[in-house]
């Protein structure tokens, strides 16, 4: 998946380089690109738990500083977890099957070319961000001050360590979130495929139900006609009136139930070929659907509990931060320092970011999922499918919701539940 990115987007190229995911044909070389951002997460994030203890510059207070030391948690783990997904089997077959469509595959081309310079923007501004809230105050003090024996102080030394650790930590988290919405398109662009394939599917059933005797479904009805007209007439009509011709009744009687007999015999033949193709085409249907609910759940088996895990550690960010900005509006005692807002920013935005695009990514899966049993509804009762074998068919997709599931699998991800979290969210913050 990275090199499909990397080949796509120069600048999204530049941000899965700079974000730690980056592939490299020297084996010596990949292995000190993966050292480098292993030591910066577990650095950064030891660093920033000593300062709870020290409570020195730029410390904030507790509430922040904790969710600073322990964001490096679901930043090195979502890190790991996607380097890992990319190198599966279900991922590289997601691949093939979303760029199946050349259209489409184009359009993804466009997409990520466009949304390179958006998500290297968000990376930069995030890390200058960071630089600033974390590393600069204690420099410009220590440049004010002149002093070289500070800089043996811990919170001198902490302010150094950022320099060299903020950018690749922070740069780590943003690109591990746009694997989130590029795993999602991969999915989407998967799911439409998915629609093209079904529409040929239904297209023998239109063939058939539309034009039976063509198709050969059956006695035309013209020798239909005959049959019946043939079966009412009585042995003087068939005769013509004429008595003389009665003792040839019985041989023309013998014919006609020979008629209607093979009628019978080729109607009970074209229900079992009716029978026979619709079950094959339902079965191919529900084989296609059930195809991509695999890859589906193959994505969220892999991410879903980092997903849980994002989507608690946002919360609590976005909760911690509000509830310590309506603190200091109340509070008159302790003065706001400008490093402060830096620091407030990055959780704050960072957490809703991560929240709207966790939430939104994988319910606009589910939701574009959810509309294919309407769709092969919609198709069969075009091609003039029968009623009763149209709700079989919905019956059998309806097993069970599509999409996107968290959780072991027992939570499917969609818009009434995101819709509910972001409103009780919205409570929370206004209570």
């Amino acid at each position: 998946a990275f090199d499909i990115i990397q080949q796509r987007s120069m600048m999204l190229k530049i941000v899965i380089i700079m974000g730690g995911f980056g592939t490299f044909k020297s084996k010596k070389a990949q292995r000190l690109y993966d050292i480098i951002f292993n030591v910066s997460f577990w650095t950064c994030g030891s660093v920033c738990a000593l300062n709870l203890i020290y409570q020195k510059m730029p410390y904030h207070n507790l509430p922040t500083d904790m969710l600073t030391a322990y964001v490096h948690l679901p930043a090195w783990q979502s890190w790991l977890i996607w380097r890992r997904f990319v190198k599966t089997q279900g991922c590289a077959e997601l691949l093939a099957k979303a760029q199946s469509n050349q259209d489409r595959a184009k359009k993804l081309n466009t997409i990520l070319r466009f949304g390179g310079w958006l998500v290297l923007l968000v990376q930069c501004v995030m890390v200058a961000d960071v630089l600033v809230g974390f590393s600069l105050p204690r420099t410009l003090e220590l440049e004010s001050k002149g002093s070289l024996h500070e800089y043996h102080e811990f919170k001198s030394i902490h302010a150094l360590i950022m320099w060299a650790v903020i950018p690749p930590v922070i740069a780590g988290m943003f690109s591990s979130y746009v694997m989130f919405g590029f795993i999602a398109m991969l999915h989407i662009l998967d799911i439409l495929a998915t629609r093209d394939l079904l529409a040929k599917c239904v297209e023998p059933l239109a063939g058939y139900y539309e034009d039976p005797e063509k198709a050969g479904a059956g006695p035309t009805r013209s020798r239909q006609r005959d049959s019946k007209k043939a079966a009412h007439m009585t042995p003087r009509d068939k005769s013509g009136g004429d008595t003389s011709s009665v003792t040839g009744s019985s041989e023309f009687g013998g014919s006609v139930i020979g008629d209607v007999v093979d009628n019978i015999q080729e109607f009970q033949r074209q229900a079992a070929l009716e029978d026979s193709l619709f079950r094959t085409v339902a079965e191919l249907l529900v084989f296609l659907i059930d195809g991509v609910q695999s890859r589906i759940d193959h994505t969220s088996n892999a991410v879903g509990g980092l997903w849980v895990h994002l989507v608690f550690f946002s919360v609590m960010q976005v909760l911690a931060i509000s509830a310590g900005l309506e603190a200091l509006g109340t509070s008159h005692t302790h003065e706001y320092r400008w490093w402060w807002g830096a620091q407030d920013f990055f959780h704050l935005g960072g957490g809703l970011v991560l929240l709207v695009v966790a939430m939104g990514v994988f319910c606009i899966v589910t939701a574009v999922f959810g509309r294919v049993p309407r769709y092969v509804f919609k198709m069969l009762a075009g091609a003039g499918v029968p009623v009763g074998r149209q709700a079989s068919v919905v019956s059998l997709l309806g097993t069970r919701p599509l999409g996107m599931r968290v959780a072991f699998g027992f939570i499917l991800v969609d818009m009434p539940k995101a819709a509910g979290f972001f409103f009780v969210l919205l409570m929370l913050l206004m209570d």
